[in-house]
């Protein structure tokens, strides 16, 4: 093989693996059924990591006559959320898409409100360009006890309330609306309350069932404005 196949065989090779670890086949086929699918009610996206991706009765929380696409992917950043809009959120055409991002930002160790305000604001963008209506949900908390995820101890809680302070202060700004799922799971300290977690990071089920009587009424409202 000649060093300008190599070179571009290593190249094929890169972007696939690339793609891969932004999850961008992960729901191809899922999608690829919709262009075909007769079903035409009107479609919310859920765009996320873990939190939303193990939400055991998510359809449950969209309206009647609403159809809940969920496209979420366990350990995402907000980069590779962003990656995937295009195919996994736009492309599906819906009315309205949550997104909850930042905490595996915050797991990695970087400038997590830098990271996620310069995504969650391309995201939002993107959306409004196709008549998307946006809404934000706020980091969860962590917990650190015997038992925990080790991730927990690697999410500092100052950073995530410094992420969810600006989230709030830009969809204020923005005219999104916003779940707060950190106000709904944090116990007086801020930490993930231990009735609500299985493993200091994610929610139990009744932890879920906490996120859903604040997500709930905040999805109806905007779909009642949505106009499809």
């Amino acid at each position: 093989m000649s060093r300008l196949r190599r070179f571009l065989a290593l190249g094929r090779t890169a972007a696939a693996r690339f793609g891969e670890a932004a999850g961008l086949s992960r729901y191809r086929a899922a999608n690829a059924a919709l262009t075909t699918d007769p079903d035409r009610r009107p479609r919310v996206v859920f765009l996320g990591d873990s939190i939303l991706a193990g939400w055991p009765d998510l359809a449950g929380l969209v309206p009647e006559g609403w159809r809940c696409l969920n496209r979420s992917v366990s350990g995402q950043t907000s980069a590779q959320m962003l990656r995937r809009f295009q195919t996994d959120v736009l492309a599906l055409s819906p009315a309205a898409v949550v997104i909850l991002a930042g905490t595996n930002d915050v797991r990695g160790g970087v400038s997590a409100v830098a990271v996620v305000s310069r995504n969650i604001r391309a995201m939002t963008t993107l959306a409004r360009a196709r008549g998307v209506q946006a809404i934000l949900a706020t980091v969860p908390p962590v917990i650190v006890f015997p038992g925990a995820r080790p991730s927990a101890a690697r999410r500092d809680p100052r950073t995530i309330v410094a992420v969810n302070e600006w989230l709030e202060g830009f969809a204020e700004e923005s005219g999104c609306a916003v779940a707060d799922f950190h106000g709904a799971l944090a116990d007086a300290q801020g930490a993930f309350a231990r009735p609500l977690t299985h493993d200091g990071v994610h929610p139990n089920a009744e932890g879920y069932a906490a996120m859903a009587r604040v997500l709930k009424p905040v999805l109806d409202a905007v779909l009642r404005t949505s106009g499809r």
